[in-house]
């Protein structure tokens, strides 16, 4: 039996790794995202980051929250999500997150994501506490 559109597009029949790549990828096209650049998803992406940066580290905890709530908003195959900052070194002062949530069936992803200098984002997947690397 062939799995239809909707199976396709939310990618349930897929294994974790499928998932975790999809869910990956558009985690990285989220959080490189800025509000307002989508005239018919005014929300979708996070808010400029310049002020962030300008206020650390009193504004880390209401970005952290922020990014939760779009992740929630806008990635629903990804639940009971969690974000937590990570230290932020003086020598190259990149703002790290640690995200984790479950997906159908209880699996765990977790990726760490680095907010760049130039406003990009990089984002590191870990599945069983190792880092993998969707090439």
């Amino acid at each position: 039996m062939r799995n239809t559109i909707l199976d396709s597009l939310i990618n349930y029949s897929g294994n974790t790794f499928e998932k975790s790549d999809s869910i990956g990828k558009h985690l990285t096209l989220l959080l490189n995202s800025r509000r307002g650049a989508l005239a018919h998803l005014p929300e979708y992406g996070l808010p400029d980051i310049t002020n962030i940066y300008q206020n650390l580290p009193h504004s880390i905890h209401g970005f952290v929250e922020s990014i939760r709530k779009t992740i929630m908003q806008y990635e629903p195959r990804l639940q009971n999500v969690k974000v937590h900052p990570l230290p932020i070194y003086q020598e190259d002062c990149i703002i790290r997150i640690k995200i984790t949530g479950t997906v159908i069936f209880g699996e765990l992803l977790q990726f760490e994501s680095y907010f760049m200098s130039g406003g990009g984002v990089k984002l590191k997947e870990f599945l069983d506490n190792k880092e993998i690397n969707h090439a």
